[in-house]
């Protein structure tokens, strides 16, 4: 999976990053040279959506969450990871 920090009219990277979701625990992005970060919906000022990245030639699974911090979009090889992590990020505020 890749993501993507800041707001689509800035200049972005895009980094490998994995995904730590683990039953009663919030969901967890690790990126390389960084620390951890929980990824909770937990207040007025964060959210998420689903949907697809698309290009000329291809389309892309992914998760764009707005924490306090700043925009992030997480693409994925399928919809089915996608739709867990989501369900692991409704989940976690479900029991919050």
């Amino acid at each position: 999976m890749t993501v993507r920090r800041g707001a689509a009219n800035e200049p972005r990277q895009t980094v490998t990053a994995s995904l730590v979701v683990s039953p009663g625990a919030p969901v967890e992005l690790r990126v390389p040279s960084a620390d951890a970060q929980q990824l909770r919906l937990h207040s007025a000022h964060t959210g998420v959506e689903t949907g697809e990245l698309r290009w000329l030639f291809g389309s892309e699974p992914a998760l764009l969450l707005r924490p306090a911090t700043g925009e992030l979009t997480i693409s994925f090889t399928s919809r089915d990871d996608r739709d867990a992590v989501f369900a692991a990020l409704a989940a976690d505020v479900e029991h919050s």
